[in-house]
Parts: C-alpha cells; structure tokens; sequence
C-alpha cells in the first residue's frame, strides 16, 4: 500500500518552495483537493507570501446546457465539468516560455473576464482534479489539502448551490480520488483544517 507524502505546515511549506531549484523561468505548484478543503485559501496565503500569480480551476468550468450536464455519470462529469484541455494547453504555454491568456467562466453572470499570467516567477494552480495524470507533469510541486468531511461539508452550507449540482459535483469529485488518486500524486500533503 502506498503512503501518504509528508504532511507539512504552511511555514514548512514555504520553506521547501523557497528551497528548491526552478527548473525554467517560472515555477509552477498545483493545489488540488475537495471542494470545500481550503485550496483557494492555501494559493491566496502562497501568493502573497510568495508574490505568486494563481490560476482557479473554477475558471475553466466548461460551458454547457443544465440538462446536458445532468444527465453525466460520475465519470463523464469529471471528464467534463472542468475544461481541463484548456488548462493543460495554457500551462504547456507558459512552460515554452510564452505568456497566457485565456477566457474565465463567468460565474458571476457579468461576461467573462480575460486572464493574463505571465511565463515567469511562481505560478499557483488550485482547483478540483488539478492533479489529474494529463496534467502532472507540468507542475514543479504538487500539494494536496487534506480537510476532514465534515469541515468541507460546513464550509460548503455556507457556499451557493443548489442542492442537485452538489450532489453531481461530489459524485464526479469522489468518482476522481477513487479512480485517480491525487492525495498520493503529491509531494506533500498540507491540512485545511485552519484555512
């Protein structure tokens, strides 16, 4: 059975980014965990103390008819809630040294707004299967947020939702660290119990 990487604290954790070698002009962490485990939390505290640029999974949440989308099996919403192609094509970018840009999703209902991030310095990417094996690769640290349920489960009462679009979620969300396993994909593991 294989492990766990190690548990760091925050501090630890800017310790070992601080510490290793950047293999190109920039330095690309993922940050991946349930929805509701303090992912978002972790890059904003990364950024700052970093001067780190983040990228939101959330802004590649694709575009697409409710009835389509609820009618996905657990696999297919993995597969398809997040425009992780679109992702992986911007990250790939930025490695070949070009700058990004791209359209977000406009949760707000407002139009979409236009990302632009830089080749450069640290890049934080956090999102929901950030730590898909598509895009593994890319990334020069991984970092799971390990938040016990019922934690997330408060943390989500207080979200928007409606209660059908959570269930889906959870269900493509359980379906992915069943199938693909993202805590043992990282590096390290960092606790979102104080995010």
């Amino acid at each position: 059975m294989t492990s766990l990487p190690p548990l760091l604290t925050f501090d630890a954790l800017i310790r070992k980014l601080r510490d290793m070698p950047w293999p190109q002009e920039v330095f690309i962490v993922a940050i991946d965990g349930y929805r509701g485990s303090g992912k978002r939390a972790l890059a904003e505290r990364l950024s700052l103390a970093l001067g780190a640029q983040v990228l939101h999974g959330d802004d590649f949440y694709r575009s697409m008819p409710e009835e389509q989308r609820a009618g996905l099996s657990p696999e297919q919403g993995y597969m398809q809630y997040l425009e992780w192609q679109r992702l992986r094509a911007e990250l790939t970018t930025v490695r070949n040294g070009s700058s990004g840009s791209f359209l977000a999703y406009d949760w707000a209902g407002t139009g979409p707004r236009q990302i632009h991030f830089s080749p450069e310095g640290w890049l934080i990417v956090e999102g929901v299967s950030t730590l898909r094996p598509e895009l593994r690769h890319l990334y020069d640290l991984k970092v799971y947020v390990d938040t016990p349920e019922e934690l997330r489960q408060s943390r989500l009462t207080a979200r928007s939702g409606s209660a059908e679009w959570v269930k889906r979620w959870k269900a493509a969300e359980d379906w992915y660290h069943e199938h693909h396993h993202p805590a043992l994909a990282a590096d390290v593991v960092i606790s979102g119990v104080n995010a």
